[in-house]
């Protein structure tokens, strides 16, 4: 029979991802791995009711992971997902042998009441914020840090998972800080305000995205264009704005391309650090090369030994 401390169970690739990495520098410094020991088991308490009524499984990857691998560096063990109605009596039976059936079924009925609604919803945007979160950074960072980052393999892949961590515990923290207060403020006024919204969103985006690292300094900038967009849209909807008669983006596109590369040329310390490697891979390791190897085979020549 598995124990609990040994499995948890996961819908997201990117944590599956994240553990496969971990599997892999299994020599990375033991307070690393016990992190992810810990991550893994609040995983499981997070995700088990999602895994026993999921009302849609086909849409979803059932995994069930073995945390214990990280130290003890087991293989990972996959549940093969079944269809029909059996996965939800499936998940029941697996349930049973991590959990009390008293138990499991206190509480899917604690889930059920409506007065517990809005502290539930916090929990479960915390849930989502952290599996969102390593989703989205996992791939990026393992793509960038092995394109344009030095080091040995081993201080590579702790950079991924650091950076992954990162952005998997903020998004988290800040869904559930945003949502908390939400509830808060709707409790306390009775209804749902517009400005309860913004009023939220700031203190989270202050206390959580407010320290300047390269993290946050993306996820920020990423935002910022989106935001630009929205308000623009919405100003034409509201008719501060004229329509414009001609479509507006080729306009849009030289500028911005035009504005990046008179900054990148002429004042390239405003850039971010990322956005300068890429740029100077393009633009400028392409005016160098010594023969055809490090022409056409690679973007520069190989050290001699």
């Amino acid at each position: 029979m598995i124990s609990m401390s040994s499995m948890c169970f996961l819908y997201c690739p990117g944590w599956v991802m994240l553990l496969c990495v971990s599997h892999i520098i299994h020599l990375v410094n033991y307070s690393v791995r016990r992190i992810l020991v810990i991550s893994c088991n609040l995983l499981l308490l997070v995700n088990f009711h999602s895994f026993v009524s999921y009302p849609e499984p086909s849409i979803c990857f059932r995994v069930a992971v073995r945390v214990d691998f990280i130290v003890a560096r087991k293989p990972l063990e996959r549940i093969v997902p079944v269809s029909g109605s059996s996965v939800a009596v499936t998940g029941v039976r697996m349930a049973s042998g991590l959990l009390p059936r008293s138990l499991v079924r206190v509480v899917n009925e604690l889930l059920k009441k409506r007065r517990y609604r809005a502290a539930l919803a916090v929990i479960k945007g915390f849930r989502n914020g952290a599996v969102y979160g390593a989703k989205i950074r996992a791939p990026h960072a393992l793509v960038m840090t092995f394109l344009f980052k030095s080091g040995s393999f081993q201080e590579k892949l702790k950079a991924v998972l650091q950076a992954t961590f990162t952005h998997s515990r903020n998004l988290a923290y800040f869904v559930f800080t945003y949502k908390g207060l939400l509830a808060a403020q709707e409790k306390l006024h009775g209804s749902k305000w517009q400005f309860h919204s913004f009023l939220a969103a700031c203190v989270g985006g202050w206390l959580v995205f407010g320290e300047n690292n390269h993290i946050n300094s993306q996820i920020n900038m990423y935002l910022l264009s989106r935001v630009l967009f929205g308000l623009s849209r919405l100003a034409v909807e509201r008719g501060y704005i004229p329509e414009p008669k001609h479509d507006a983006f080729p306009l849009f596109s030289a500028v911005v391309w035009g504005l990046v590369l008179w900054l990148f040329e002429y004042h390239r310390h405003t850039l971010q650090p990322s956005l300068q490697s890429s740029m100077t891979y393009l633009y400028d390791d392409s005016n160098i090369w010594h023969d055809i190897s490090d022409f056409l085979i690679y973007n520069k020549p190989k050290p001699t030994k």
